[in-house]
């Protein structure tokens, strides 16, 4: 996760620096302080999930959708600002079983059929040739796996049906998306240190996933 991490803030201090120094050349193409871009943007994706390592022993290649929107410039850069989810929906047929650690018991659970990533991105926009751009991304927020076992009713409590254990963590996520006009493709590698912190699952439970998918843009 460390590495990971540096990369992110490695990512961060370069696409600064050289948006600082693109303010230098050109400085109508940085927006001044606190000024959002003129118009808003919202981004549908659809594509797939894929566990790698460890975490692919409890989840198999599942479906996946996705919302982003906002598009806001960071001041004094040409950084973008988005906020959002990945939804990931795992097929039956593809997890296994686990141990969930309760303080007084060992639940055997598996993944329910709502998992997914919620957060921030930040991206930078490169043109390409014949009208193709390239948006760097990094990305970082909150990863949960759901399942399928239920959470104690207490007395008077009403009976909720999506009340469920789940399996929560921090993620970091890079990648990139190749698009022309409204449409593009997106590759995304994420990382979700679930046993390090999360005191529910085994320490080798697993962490990194791959998602790729095809995302249509929105302005408004």
């Amino acid at each position: 996760m460390k590495y990971l991490l540096f990369l992110l803030l490695l990512f961060l201090q370069v696409s600064i620096i050289y948006a600082q120094n693109e303010q230098e050349i050109d400085s109508l193409t940085i927006p001044e302080t606190g000024e959002q871009s003129e118009s808003g943007l919202f981004v549908m994706q659809v594509g797939s999930w894929l566990p790698i390592g460890n975490l692919s022993k409890t989840m198999g290649l599942s479906p996946h959708f996705g919302v982003w929107f906002g598009d806001m410039t960071v001041p004094y850069t040409n950084l973008k600002f988005n906020m959002g989810f990945n939804i990931f929906v795992p097929l039956p047929s593809n997890t296994s079983e686990f141990n969930y650690f309760l303080p007084d018991t060992i639940l055997i659970a598996k993944p329910s059929s709502m998992c997914g990533l919620m957060g921030i991105q930040l991206s930078q926009t490169q043109w390409i040739k014949n009208g193709y751009q390239l948006d760097f991304i990094a990305g970082v927020g909150i990863g949960f796996i759901s399942t399928n076992q239920k959470k104690p009713q207490s007395k008077g409590q009403q009976n909720n049906e999506n009340n469920l254990y789940s399996v929560d963590n921090v993620y970091f996520s890079l990648g990139v998306n190749i698009r022309k006009g409204k449409i593009g493709f997106n590759t995304l590698f994420n990382i979700t240190p679930l046993g390090s912190f999360e005191q529910t699952v085994r320490k080798n439970f697993g962490n990194q996933s791959i998602t790729t998918g095809i995302n249509y843009r929105f302005q408004f």
